[in-house]
């Protein structure tokens, strides 16, 4: 996976992203609600909102963001980032803990819902590496990720548990450089827990929009008029899709 030639003029940008979060807060409220406080990063350009509502409903914590169901309880979807020094970090913990299971995220398993940890098809674990992959590519300096469930923001409800169907998973996943933001978004439907090949599960970004009722990158709207007619790309190229 070489980005060499696409990334050569341009590196990542770390404190852009930080200026950026500064400069919404300066405005009214509205906007700086949609920040994530103190962890802003988690998720790129905002963490995502409920269509026709201004402000996310989120359960911050150091290391992930999660947004909250309607009855206030955190689940709703995850939103994490991948540096080089994370995974520094989880590699350390799995020579002292014998245990290459660990993951990024593992110091808050209690936490995180069940639904961060996939569908355990090696489709799944291959995007988690894939991740690692970028966030260690010359001038990438985050990977953004989002995950969550496949509820229809109505919450269906499963005849056989009592408690809402969870069929589906869905993951998007961002990074930046000066120039653009590469983005790719997949559904993993019931029945892709023998998967082999991510790439299978591709989808627009807006298709998770409709079906989940949520607005990602809701602070795009802070790109450069100039910029942003092109600026959001297809990452898939990059991640090993044709």
């Amino acid at each position: 996976m070489a980005f060499e030639k696409i990334f050569k003029a341009g590196c990542f940008l770390f404190l852009g992203l930080v200026t950026m979060t500064q400069e919404v807060s300066s405005q009214d409220s509205d906007a700086d609600s949609v920040l994530i406080h103190p962890f802003p990063l988690h998720c790129n350009f905002g963490c995502p909102v409920k269509k026709g509502e201004k402000h996310p409903e989120i359960y911050p914590n150091q290391l992930f963001t999660m947004g909250l169901l309607d009855d206030g309880k955190p689940g709703h979807w995850l939103a994490y980032y991948v540096t080089t020094t994370l995974l520094k970090e989880r590699d350390e913990r799995r020579a002292e803990n014998k245990d290459p299971s660990l993951s990024i995220l593992s110091d808050t398993t209690t936490l995180t819902p069940d639904f961060f940890w996939g569908n355990k098809s090696p489709a799944w674990n291959k995007l988690l590496v894939m991740e690692e992959r970028l966030a260690e590519e010359p001038g990438i300096a985050n990977a953004f990720v989002i995950t969550g469930t496949l509820r229809h923001h109505t919450d269906v409800v499963s005849a056989e548990t009592g408690g809402p169907s969870q069929d589906s998973l869905w993951k998007i996943i961002s990074i930046n450089t000066t120039a653009h933001a590469f983005v790719s978004a997949f559904i993993f439907p019931k029945g892709s827990e023998e998967a082999e090949n991510y790439c299978s599960y591709l989808v627009d970004v807006a298709e998770i929009e409709r079906e989940t009722g949520l607005l990602f990158f809701p602070l795009s709207n802070l790109i450069d008029p100039v910029q942003s007619p092109d600026y959001f790309k297809n990452l898939a190229p990059h991640i090993e899709c044709p």
